[in-house]
């Protein structure tokens, strides 16, 4: 997984913006456990946190109990940008697996970006990336029907998987049940029901036990004319799996860094 993160961190920047990351890192990796809270509502913090594995959702509760999921969050994606301007969190993040995190000190990652280095350019890359998903999901729920609207999210969560080397053949984890895809989809839980149904009838796509299924993505894809553009760096699908591998390139730091990211993550 960590080369694969690797690569995917340096398709925003050079790899040395990945070194200086690291050395913004205070070293220590916070482990969650599925549906424990890595960020709550009226926390100011001192650290950015990166996914390392696992997947997280971003959501918001109403005061009249209205729920929705805002983002999904995987392996490569910032958590707590807010740090950097020392806001309070406004939402709450919440692990759905179990997951890994390396902790960035906020003030230390300000310096980086203020002395013009290059992580500057990895973080703008990472949060121009979230922010593009956001108003897609903002398209996706406010303009599409019911079922677009689910394979829609099915198309996306498929290309950044399998950019992340998280797919087995055209099966990659989602661990959302029914009620949270209709939180997702801005939809209701009966809705989402007789759209699974539907698109397992029409194309084979299923979600079952945290997997989703996509027999033919490309299919699915052309169904409902998903565009790709807007997630940048994975807009092409599997280029990434195919890109020349940075380590390789930088050879002896390449793995240095690889090493330190290891080391970090026991």
């Amino acid at each position: 997984m960590l080369p694969r993160l690797l690569r995917y961190l340096s398709s925003f920047a050079p790899l040395t913006a990945v070194e200086e990351l690291h050395r913004a890192a205070d070293q220590r990796v916070l482990r969650f456990s599925a549906r424990e809270d890595l960020l709550i509502p009226g926390e100011v913090s001192r650290y950015l946190l990166l996914s390392l594995d696992g997947i997280a959702c971003r959501h918001s509760l109403l005061a009249n109990g209205r729920h929705q999921i805002t983002a999904l969050l995987l392996p490569g994606d910032i958590l707590g940008f807010e740090a950097l301007a020392g806001w309070r969190c406004v939402d709450t993040v919440t692990a759905l697996t179990s997951m890994h995190c390396l902790r960035i000190s906020a003030t230390i990652a300000q310096r980086f970006i203020e002395s013009g280095a290059m992580l500057g350019l990895l973080l703008r890359g990472i949060a121009e990336l979230q922010q593009a998903i956001g108003r897609e999901w903002i398209v996706n729920v406010g303009t599409r029907l019911a079922r677009d609207r689910a394979a829609h999210f099915f198309c996306e969560m498929m290309r950044r998987a399998r950019a992340l080397g998280l797919c087995s053949g055209n099966s990659c984890p989602l661990p959302l049940n029914q009620i949270e895809l209709a939180d997702v989809t801005a939809l209701t839980a009966v809705h989402v029901n007789r759209v699974l149904a539907d698109l397992k009838a029409t194309t084979g796509t299923s979600l079952h036990k945290g997997v989703l299924h996509v027999p033919d993505p490309a299919a699915l894809e052309s169904l409902i004319q998903y565009d790709p553009r807007y997630l940048h760096p994975l807009a092409d699908g599997d280029d990434l799996n195919q890109a020349e591998d940075p380590i390789a390139v930088t050879g002896s730091s390449g793995w240095t860094l690889m090493a330190a990211f290891e080391q970090s993550a026991r």
